[in-house]
């Protein structure tokens, strides 16, 4: 709370000296201030999941849900259903939401299942994190120390906006790359119609 004030003094001192002519030396300031205050929050949120999973050291696994889906969707999916039924059966569960929020947060949702609005760099310190992915989500595994992915098979790739070619390019070495991959029959067992 003290760093907070500290920064939005100094963003305000920044606007109050410098005026709106020297633009550049300003937003340049302005943003170094900015990165400053991120990667505050980003050790804080660090610290916070290492104390998260001390916290279940009797976890079966540490699994993170790369950014799919929203949690909170309006069609409750099988990424959803899986953090639920794995959290339930012993796993830690991390669910990232896509697009982190400009305030990281790490909020509780279950026992042992976390909800995440934060880069993937938070999860920098966990080590061999199982880590589960999709063909159009792969940029996101860039923050993990060592991930063991978890490929979730998807059969019909042009259902997924973006570049087919790189979708495409990515379920081929993610196929190769993957310490396991899921298909329909292999995540049955825990499908749920509605989230707990």
């Amino acid at each position: 709370m003290f760093e907070e004030r500290i920064g939005v003094q100094l963003h305000n001192l920044v606007r109050q000296v410098l005026p709106p002519s020297v633009g550049k030396a300003r937003r340049w300031i302005e943003s170094a201030l900015g990165r400053i205050a991120g990667r505050k929050a980003l050790s804080k949120c660090q610290k916070e999941v290492l104390q998260i999973v001390a916290h279940h050291r009797d976890a079966r696994h540490i699994l993170i849900f790369a950014p799919s889906l929203k949690w909170d969707f309006a069609l409750f999916q099988r990424p959803q259903q899986l953090a639920i039924a794995l959290a339930n059966q012993g796993v830690l569960v991390f669910y990232m939401e896509p697009h982190a929020a400009r305030n990281y947060k790490i909020i509780p949702m279950d026992n042992r299942l976390y909800q995440c609005e934060v880069p993937s760099e938070v999860f920098g310190y966990v080590n061999a994190p199982l880590v589960y992915i999709l063909c159009w989500n792969r940029e996101y595994l860039k923050g993990f120390n060592a991930p063991r992915l978890i490929y979730d098979y998807i059969d019909e790739l042009t259902v997924f906006d973006g570049d087919q070619k790189e979708i495409a390019q990515n379920h081929k070495e993610l196929l190769v790359s993957a310490s396991s991959s899921l298909d329909e029959n292999s995540v049955a067992p825990f499908a749920t119609n509605t989230p707990s």
